[in-house]
């Protein structure tokens, strides 16, 4: 297996080790939505969470084509919290968000959406 952490990027690694290791998924600040060919509508909604952990939640979605988020599971591939409070606000914020219509998208399509959580 590969060491847990790397000097350069490669994609022996998964993403999300503590050591950065990867250049895949770096977010910082916002939220980053990867869905291809769709955009959010309105604000994307954040997690509300009040302890005290830091780092990044990458939640897993599956959008329709009216571009409603219908599943969500946290702990993607990019997660760096392991703190199940965390990965639960971050599956309610995700199902809250909206997506542009799409008669060209999948019926259901699949992409993610990285949260980053700081210490307040």
């Amino acid at each position: 297996t590969a060491p847990h952490a790397a000097q350069e990027a490669s994609d022996l690694y998964k993403a999300g080790q503590p050591k950065g290791n990867t250049d895949k998924g770096n977010t910082t600040g916002s939220p980053n939505v990867h869905l291809q060919g769709r955009n959010t509508v309105g604000n994307l909604p954040r997690p509300s969470y009040s302890i005290q952990k830091e780092g990044k939640g990458v939640v897993d979605i599956t959008v329709d084509q009216y571009g409603k988020v219908t599943q969500a599971q946290a702990g993607a591939d990019g997660t760096t919290v392991t703190d199940q409070t965390l990965w639960a606000a971050a599956r309610a914020a995700a199902l809250q968000s909206h997506f542009n219509k799409s008669g060209d998208a999948p019926v259901l399509q699949k992409g993610t959406i990285t949260y980053d959580f700081k210490l307040r």
